[in-house]
């Protein structure tokens, strides 16, 4: 009984362990998913100034 004991607590423990790391996994997980986020929104800013740029060049062009 009482090696059970222990081995149920040693499952306990690395459970609460688990838990505990999944929950910094899960936390982690978001922060990249912000920072993800904003750089999709600052790729998206920069393609558009790119493509401005491409137009105001390619007038620039004929206009010569």
């Amino acid at each position: 009984i009482a090696r059970l004991i222990a081995e149920l607590d040693s499952v306990k423990k690395e459970n609460r362990d688990q838990r505990l790391a999944l929950t910094a996994l899960q936390k982690d997980n978001s922060k990249l998913h912000i920072e993800i986020s904003k750089l999709m929104t600052k790729n998206n800013d920069l393609n558009m100034k790119l493509m401005t740029l491409q137009r105001e060049n390619d007038n620039l062009k004929k206009s010569k």
